[in-house]
């Protein structure tokens, strides 16, 4: 075991990898992520494990599926450990920074965390009501922490640490606050509410000053950074029942696939790696990167994928059974070249060959071959088995 090696993780809410410049977007401008890219690994095909966000922040932070932590809807309270409670207990200072009530100390997102912020009622720029458990219960939206996490750095420099921090200002909303604060430019990149002109500012706010100030203290070549998102976001490619984009209520590839890039002094620079991973694949590899060993997730560390450029034979599991938010109960189970999805609300099921249908246009029930006749059976067994 070792603590060489400084962690930050950082989440960026709602954001698609195909909008980022390390994934290719000519348009958007990312400097501070490009950089990061290309002194790390990106991997092509991430998935997450739920369009909503306290079930796939569980599963980042836990390296477990839902099943597991136990967070399957609105201020569920997860019930694996986390990353941050592992690392304090081996010596590690420890922040979380988060910006939306889902994540709270009080739904158990604050464990292990020696400094904790979460959105309150004085930065929060937004709110919105669930029910759950029979209750109803306010979310409160937005926290911009990137000066105070600098600040936390600034004092924790001279030990080991670990970061979370989970930028939510690239969610549809925030433009409204930030417009008025005058932190976005009016008209500029505005489709979508936004989106592109909220990743632009998130890239000069974060990424940008947390590079000069790692690289000031000379930490930039002995702290893994690892960049992704809970989902992605659906911009007009499925249809939803509320008619409005950008939003995140569906399992299609454009609502799980989220970006991720890890740079560390171990892994190779530059890098693409082809092939499914998961976001419960992250905390593995970030404890097979500090040599800490044990079987404690269900991921697997991505630490071989990173060095050959492939991953082969991965599936990825997920989940969407708040059935007051979207279309139903879903689940969706995923490989290199199928995709297979469930809505037991409406008992509807579609099978997708991702390899020549990427748009998840023609769903193949009812035309399967022997083969994927087999693979269905399994998949289901295996949605089944994560009830």
């Amino acid at each position: 075991m070792s603590k060489d090696f400084n962690i930050i993780l950082i989440s960026m809410d709602a954001v698609r990898p195909d909008h980022l410049g390390p994934y290719g977007h000519e348009t958007i401008q990312t400097p501070n992520l490009d950089d990061i890219g290309k002194q790390g690994v990106i991997f092509d095909d991430a998935t997450g494990t739920s369009c909503l966000t306290p079930i796939a922040h569980a599963s980042i932070l836990s390296g477990n599926n839902p099943s597991v932590h136990r967070v399957r809807g609105p201020f569920e309270i997860v019930q694996s450990p986390m990353i941050s409670e592992r690392l304090k207990t081996i010596g590690y200072e420890t922040a979380g920074f988060v910006g939306v009530g889902f994540l709270s100390h009080a739904c158990g997102f604050a464990k292990g965390y020696n400094h904790f912020s979460e959105p309150d009622e004085m930065k929060a720029w937004g709110s919105k009501d669930y029910i759950t458990g029979g209750q109803t219960r306010k979310c409160l939206f937005g926290n911009l922490w990137p000066e105070e996490m600098l600040g936390w750095l600034d004092k924790a420099k001279n030990k080991p640490f670990f970061v979370f921090g989970h930028y939510f200002e690239c969610h549809w909303g925030s433009e409204k606050h930030l417009l008025k604060n005058d932190l976005l430019e009016n008209n500029y990149l505005s489709e979508f509410d936004y989106y592109d002109a909220k990743i632009e500012y998130m890239d000069k706010i974060l990424f940008g000053p947390l590079i000069e100030r790692l690289k000031t203290y000379g930490l930039w070549e002995k702290t893994i950074i690892v960049i992704t998102a809970d989902h992605g976001e659906n911009l007009g490619e499925h249809e939803t029942l509320t008619p409005f984009y950008p939003q995140h209520r569906t399992l299609f590839e454009c609502d799980l696939k989220i970006p991720l890039i890890i740079k560390a002094p171990t892994l190779p620079q530059n890098r693409h790696v082809k092939g499914v991973v998961r976001s419960i694949d992250i905390v593995p590899t970030l404890y097979d990167l500090l040599g800490i060993n044990g079987k404690t997730t269900d991921g697997d560390s991505l630490i071989d994928a990173a060095h050959s450029g492939i991953c082969q034979n991965r599936i990825a599991y997920a989940e969407e059974l708040y059935e007051k938010r979207g279309r139903g109960s879903l689940q969706a189970v995923k490989s290199n070249q199928y995709k297979y999805m469930i809505n037991r609300s409406e008992d509807s099921e579609a099978f997708f060959n991702l390899e020549e249908d990427p748009e998840e246009a023609n769903n193949l029930m009812g035309s399967l071959s022997e083969s994927q006749s087999v693979l269905l059976a399994e998949w289901r067994q295996l949605c089944d088995a994560h009830l």
